[in-house]
């Protein structure tokens, strides 16, 4: 399958809008960022575990057990270590 470039800013919105939604749009957000994971920024990844992590903590749900599941399975994702600053 050829893959479109990737805006990151877009998975940042869909995974702002599918949080709640229990809707097989969660799996594939999921499943996205999964994939692209390796190649986002850190920052990226920072807002997106944030986003998801305070959703959970506001109290709100994550939808369905598959939609918590799929959640659960970008939030076990490790963030990128800082880089080292310039020598």
């Amino acid at each position: 399958m050829t893959r479109l470039p990737l805006d990151e800013s877009l998975l940042v919105f869909a995974t702002r809008y599918m949080l709640g939604r229990m809707s097989y749009g969660v799996g594939l957000i999921c499943d996205e960022i999964v994939c692209a994971w390796p190649t986002l920024q850190r920052k990226t990844q920072v807002v997106l575990h944030r986003d998801i992590r305070e959703h959970g903590e506001q109290g709100h749900s994550y939808g369905h057990e598959c939609d918590q599941a799929a959640w659960q399975r970008v939030l076990a994702l490790r963030v990128k270590e800082d880089a080292p600053p310039p020598s």
